[in-house]
């Protein structure tokens, strides 16, 4: 898993290789039009690391998403997401989210925030914890198809302390 991890931060590094043209979004890129329907669909790999609430105790997750924009709103992209991840000690989570993210015209950056619930199993194959989160990110363009992306997650949990995550990864375009 740790050479897993190494290949997420060493992705965020290639971006810089990446010629001008390779990855900046022109303004006229957003549309003259506020508000525009299209389909977009994002699959994503990503490590994370988590520290749960006041205990500290600390655990490695990795997993797999996949995103929906469904509407451009004066160049906010709305979507939705699900993701899945595998935890260290063989727990494991799932999740859902709202997503609004703003890409940033002639560059390569696109801020996000996002919202959800999901819920976690301790190796019993039942709905253990249910929890709400909330976070912020970045992602950066490398080509038409690629980015990398970083964000920090705060997670709400029912019946254990709050936990607190940094996710990186790389997103596919389709």
């Amino acid at each position: 898993m740790k050479k897993l991890q190494v290949l997420f931060a060493l992705s965020f590094f290639s971006a810089a290789q990446a010629g001008e043209d390779d990855f900046y979004i022109e303004e006229s890129d957003l549309g003259s039009n506020p508000v525009s329907l299209y389909s977009g669909v994002e699959i994503d790999a990503f490590s994370s690391y988590s520290v749960a609430g006041f205990s500290g105790k600390e655990r490695w997750a990795t997993g797999l998403g996949a995103n929906y924009f469904f509407a451009t709103i004066y160049g906010v992209d709305l979507g939705l997401g699900a993701e899945a991840s595998l935890e260290e000690g063989g727990s494991w989570s799932s999740a859902a989210s709202a997503i609004l993210k703003m890409p940033v015209p002639n560059t390569p950056l696109s801020p996000y925030v996002y919202g959800g619930f999901g819920w976690i199993d301790n190796k019993t194959f039942n709905l253990d914890d249910t929890a709400y989160h909330a976070g912020a990110g970045l992602e950066v363009k490398i080509n038409e198809k690629f980015s990398v992306f970083s964000d920090w997650r705060y997670t709400f949990i029912d019946s254990s302390p709050d936990s607190q995550d940094v996710r990186a990864g790389i997103k596919v375009k389709f």
